[in-house]
């Protein structure tokens, strides 16, 4: 089973996904799947999106507070 002591005690997903679109002179915005990317045709805009899934916990609980202590010692550890 998961161990949180040996963590840093902060735990979210993020996840990158990359979209390609194409916009059109009357403002219309059409996605275009990654299988067209390559298509010299189109005036294809791509951007990297950053989706972040955040894992709610209650900030008084006990054990929230002793993870978010680890989180806070494993960032200024990492940021030396």
């Amino acid at each position: 089973s998961y161990n949180d002591l040996t963590t840093c005690g902060y735990r979210d997903l993020a996840i990158l996904v990359e979209v390609g679109w194409v916009a059109t002179k009357n403002g219309m915005c059409w996605f275009v799947p990654v299988a067209h990317w390559d298509d010299p045709t189109l005036s294809l805009d791509r951007l990297i999106c950053e989706i972040q899934i955040q894992i709610l916990q209650d900030v008084d609980d006990e054990k929230f507070k002793l993870q978010h202590k680890r989180y806070i010692s494993f960032r200024d550890r990492s940021s030396r």
